[in-house]
């Protein structure tokens, strides 16, 4: 958890950055539109692992996935406002929404995976379980 926590921020840290390291554009594609494909793709991480994060303090699924929609969105919120601060860059409403529906998406994975999860992990012990 700790790795994939430190991978979502390298990747917040690495799109704030000038991307010239990466390399050419072998497909032709828009800069544009992969800078926003890559926050909708961070959040979606983002909202996916704070999702399962808070897995075991939440009964309700409901709560969980608001408090982590909540909780991504403000990390967004936060990312765009240092921007500001920063030469070339700007703040930008739209990459907050890309971040929103990013968040969201995570948490829909993390739900239809749940019960795949649940599945694997519902099998008894061999020998019966603790009586």
């Amino acid at each position: 958890m700790v790795v994939a926590l430190v991978a979502v921020a390298f990747a917040l840290w690495a799109s704030g950055r000038d991307m010239a390291f990466i390399g050419r554009n072998p497909f032709g594609l828009d800069p544009w539109m992969v800078r926003k494909a890559v926050h909708l793709a961070e959040y979606a991480v983002l909202g996916f692992l704070i999702f399962l994060a808070l897995g075991a303090q939440s009964r309700s699924t409901a709560r969980r996935a608001l408090l982590a929609f909540t909780l991504a969105v403000v990390c967004g919120v936060l990312d765009e406002a240092s921007q500001r601060h920063v030469p070339a860059r700007s703040a930008s409403p739209l990459d907050v929404a890309l971040d929103a529906t990013g968040a969201a998406l995570g948490q829909l994975v993390a739900l239809a995976l749940g019960p795949l999860r649940r599945s694997r992990g519902a099998a008894p012990p061999a020998g019966g379980g603790p009586p």
